[in-house]
């Protein structure tokens, strides 16, 4: 069901995925890293509150995340922390491709070593920008870095 994902999001146009087939032709494999009902018990606490929101409430066009929806994904962060713990033999790279709100990296063991390719708060305030509006300019600065080439050298 994985490579399903993976091919129809790269045929989709996804690079994130395009990049996954082009490792997976090298030899790379996907690991299942997510706890599904923790994934849809998210979801579902996401679109409670959201149905729950009045317009006028929040910011328009970002839902705002309940406790509910934080303890969630916190307890999915943990899990794939624990995961790739558990998955990731001694001598292989991994590769996590995770959205913004995530912080996965304080849960995995110590002798696991992260390389970012881009900066976690960079990527939130981009968002956050972008769906706020509040200022263009940092908006095209903090845009410009997330489309700058990555160095993964480590």
């Amino acid at each position: 069901m994985g490579l399903r994902i993976v091919q129809e999001a790269a045929r989709r146009g996804s690079r994130n995925y395009q990049t996954v087939l082009k490792l997976l032709s090298q030899g790379a494999e996907i690991r299942q890293t997510e706890d599904a009902q923790l994934l849809l018990d998210e979801r579902q606490s996401i679109l409670s509150s959201l149905r729950q929101e009045s317009p006028q409430e929040g910011q328009p066009g970002i839902p705002s995340r309940t406790a509910t929806a934080d303890q969630l994904l916190e307890q999915r962060d943990q899990f794939i922390a624990r995961t790739i713990g558990e998955t990731l033999r001694a001598g292989e790279l991994g590769v996590l491709l995770i959205g913004a709100h995530h912080n996965v990296q304080p849960h995995l063991p110590v002798d696991i070593t992260v390389v970012a390719v881009k900066g976690r708060r960079q990527v939130s305030d981009y968002l956050s920008d972008l769906f706020q509006g509040r200022d263009d300019a940092r908006l095209q600065e903090l845009a410009a870095y997330l489309a700058s080439p990555v160095d993964v050298r480590a």
